[in-house]
C-alpha cells in the first residue's frame, strides 16, 4: 500500500510541479507578447479608456486625448489632420495605430519600460503620471 501511495503522491507532485512551470512561463516570459498579440480584446479594449499623451509640433498638440461621454473615456482628436495626418497616423477603434500612433504606442499609452517608475509614482501618490 505505501509503495502505491508515495507512487500517487510523486505523480501529482510532478503534475503540480508542471503546472507552477508553466503559469510561470505565461505570466513572466510571455506576459509582453501576450498582451500585444491582436487577439487580445481585453488589452485592446483597456487601452481605449486609458488618456494617451499628446503629440506635440511647436509645443502645440496635433493629437491629444480629449474626455468623452461614451463607453470610452477618453477620444483622441487631431487638429489639422491632412496636414499631419502622414505623420502623426490614426489611432482605431478597430485596428492598429498607424504612424506616429503607432511607432510610439507604448510611450503615448504610459505602458513603456522607460515608464516603469513614473507609474509607480502615479500608484504612490495618487496622481497622472
Amino acid at each position: 500500500m505505501n509503495r502505491e501511495i508515495k507512487r500517487v503522491s510523486t505523480i501529482v507532485l510532478a503534475m503540480f510541479l508542471a503546472l507552477l512551470v508553466s503559469t510561470t512561463i505565461l505570466q513572466v516570459f510571455q506576459a509582453d507578447s501576450l498582451n500585444a498579440d491582436a487577439r487580445n480584446t481585453r488589452a485592446l479594449n483597456d487601452s481605449y479608456q486609458a488618456q494617451r499623451g499628446a503629440i506635440l509640433v511647436a509645443g502645440q498638440p496635433i493629437a491629444q486625448s480629449v474626455p468623452s461621454q461614451d463607453v470610452y473615456k477618453w477620444q483622441r482628436v487631431y487638429s489639422n489632420g491632412p496636414l499631419y495626418s502622414a505623420v502623426t497616423g490614426f489611432f482605431p477603434i478597430n485596428g492598429e495605430p498607424t504612424g506616429l500612433e503607432g511607432a510610439l504606442n507604448a510611450k503615448l499609452s504610459g505602458s513603456s519600460n522607460s515608464q516603469f517608475f513614473d507609474r509607480i509614482n502615479a500608484v504612490l501618490t495618487g496622481k497622472s503620471p
